[in-house]
């Protein structure tokens, strides 16, 4: 519903509470040692609801590696359109390290630096995310999310700096008859320390794997009053497509 930042693992990019779909969720199953990655196509970058590039297509890469036992590291980076008429790139690098607590359960821990380079802003987004994840037999997801220096913005202007806030998502993967797969998922956005700003959102879609090629279809919704004190980017899609290479 995690785009973003964010290879596609199964169980993440199945759930697509995000379309920022980077590595730092990798899913339940075991992850094999050295380099992997992903290329992706999206006709709308939608991260918690919001669309990153004013719904327009994005190009996304994800590169990786395995340097030890449930330990990844790497860097996702994604095509920008921040303000209208405008293109940047944001540039995603995380580092994360995987439990496995039983045959159905798994925990993920995950720190990520998210950068926004040639951003036509007049104050820099670039912000930091702690976030912890569990997997229930590649079926349910929850993730939640914290970052002590969000900057939020009252569009057009510059509003609060190194802010705390709080993500909390959920879940549902199933797989379809012929190969196909079904996702759910939900959210919630806090800053924790304004009265305005918290807002709701999800999604639900299909996906099918063709290979090495994962083809999914979503639909988003947000809670579209609440999202707009802090975002200037509009809701996300309502229906995006999304093709992806991984390796």
């Amino acid at each position: 519903m995690i785009i973003t930042l964010r290879s596609l693992f199964a169980c993440v990019a199945a759930l697509s509470l995000s379309q920022q779909t980077n590595a730092a969720n990798p899913s339940a199953v075991e992850l094999p040692m050295g380099l992997g990655g992903s290329v992706t196509w999206t006709s709308d970058y939608v991260l918690r609801g919001v669309s990153q590039t004013f719904n327009q297509p994005a190009l996304q890469a994800d590169v990786h590696i395995h340097p030890a036992d449930h330990w990844i590291v790497g860097a996702w980076a994604s095509t920008l359109h921040t303000l209208r008429g405008t293109r940047s790139t944001e540039l995603d690098v995380y580092l994360s390290h995987k439990w496995i607590m039983s045959q159905d359960l798994s925990l993920d821990i995950a720190a990520t630096h998210y950068a926004y380079l040639n951003d036509p802003r007049s104050a820099s987004y670039d912000y930091d995310e702690l976030a912890l994840s569990a997997y229930w037999a590649d079926t349910m997801y929850a993730r939640i999310a914290w970052s002590p220096n969000a900057d939020l913005y009252w569009y057009p202007v510059y509003a609060y700096h190194n802010q705390s806030t709080i993500t909390v998502e959920a879940g549902y993967h199933r797989p379809l008859p012929h190969g196909f797969h079904f996702q759910i998922g939900g959210g919630i956005y806090v800053p924790l320390a304004q009265d305005t700003g918290k807002y709701a959102y999800g999604s639900a879609g299909f996906s099918r794997r063709f290979g090495s090629i994962r083809a999914e279809v979503n639909y988003f919704y947000v809670q579209s009053r609440e999202h707009r004190v802090f975002n200037a980017g509009p809701a996300g899609g309502p229906w995006t497509a999304t093709v992806s290479w991984g390796f």
